[in-house]
């Protein structure tokens, strides 16, 4: 297992944040299968410390940077709901509490209207995923981001999918039980995601 400042290094990250700031916020260590799912996946991830006041992202990788407009040092001790806005939907937050919430509920796919770093407005199709240590405590919550409003193709929804899978399938100790209930619906929930994806796609091809 390595902390946050020696995943840092692992991911070959250009700006290291603060330390003082890093050990602040960093609660629980950062198991390998998680940094090799950073690594080796190639679409927007973020990880967010659940123990920690106001689950501040801890780790994203550079998908997300490129995504959002921010460097790593501007989103590492920050909440993730600094990409929302004024037009981002009141019933898209409170889908994101009632995973954050609710200990229950491993998983949640929501479509939220957020905003990059310049201001510019995004479609976003947000997968969170509850990482839950073998005490059935959650140490993490996982996140990866698809931009609707930047795919140019109707299979995007379904090429992000399965990237997201195989990253999940890389996660083992102690978050292995986690993955495998995440992998039981797999097929179904990629299929529904492409299909929500698929007709955003074509509503804003008509505008």
């Amino acid at each position: 297992m390595f902390y946050l400042q020696q995943a840092v290094s692992f991911s070959s990250i250009a700006t290291t944040p603060d330390r003082h700031l890093l050990g602040k916020i960093m609660r629980t260590p950062i198991p390998t299968s998680i940094e090799q799912m950073f690594a080796n996946v190639n679409i927007c991830l973020s990880l967010a410390d659940a123990r920690a006041e106001d689950i501040p992202l801890c780790y994203v990788n550079d998908k997300f940077c490129s995504m959002t407009g921010y460097d790593r040092e501007e989103l590492i001790g920050r909440n993730c709901r600094l990409l929302q806005g004024p037009d981002s939907e009141p019933i898209s937050r409170q889908e994101i509490r009632s995973v954050l919430d609710n200990p229950k509920q491993v998983e949640n796919q929501v479509f939220i209207t957020n905003y990059r770093k310049s201001g510019e407005r995004f479609e976003n199709y947000l997968y969170i995923f509850r990482l839950i240590n073998r005490d059935g405590e959650t140490d993490f919550f996982l996140g990866s981001q698809f931009d609707v409003t930047k795919a140019k193709q109707a299979q995007g929804p379904d090429k992000h999918a399965r990237q997201l899978w195989n990253g999940i399938k890389m996660i083992d100790n102690p978050y292995m039980e986690t993955a495998r209930m995440v992998l039981q619906s797999a097929n179904l929930m990629s299929v529904s995601a492409a299909n929500i994806a698929r007709a955003r796609l074509a509503a804003s091809a008509q505008h």
